[in-house]
């Protein structure tokens, strides 16, 4: 569901269980118990920390877009028709916005892709865009 998050360790499921101890939630009785073993009931500080590394560990995992994009593939994109029309479709936006705001964007990107030709169809012509030679 949308805005629903991740299980804190495996990111795979939904996180369907609050931490008695913190707010992270996870999907299983064996993804609660790798949590507990870096949670008890330590100070806020302590959570933050764990909160923090686990943000840093997802930003350094997916580079984020602008340090994956030249500006000649951000001009690129930007000119092309194809891709002006794509991003017109409301539900290709609902799509994007989806995987833009998931735990684990790489995930749900293959997802996309593999559930819906529109979305695959316009992945490609991104590709198509950028690595095109000049």
């Amino acid at each position: 569901a949308e805005g629903a998050r991740l299980c804190c360790v495996c990111e795979a499921k939904k996180g369907k269980y609050q931490c008695p101890a913190c707010p992270m939630k996870y999907c299983s009785v064996k993804c609660f118990k790798k949590h507990t073993e870096l949670c008890t009931k330590s100070t806020l500080r302590t959570r933050m920390e764990i909160i923090e590394k686990k943000e840093e560990d997802r930003k350094n995992k997916v580079p984020h877009i602008y340090e994956s994009l030249t500006e000649e593939h951000l001009r690129r994109i930007s000119a092309s028709e194809k891709i002006k029309l794509a991003v017109q479709n409301s539900e290709l936006r609902h799509i994007i916005s989806t995987i833009d705001k998931s735990g684990n964007r790489e995930i749900a990107l293959e997802r996309a892709i593999k559930s819906n030709g529109d979305f695959a169809t316009f992945v490609d012509a991104m590709l198509e865009t950028i690595e095109t030679d000049s």
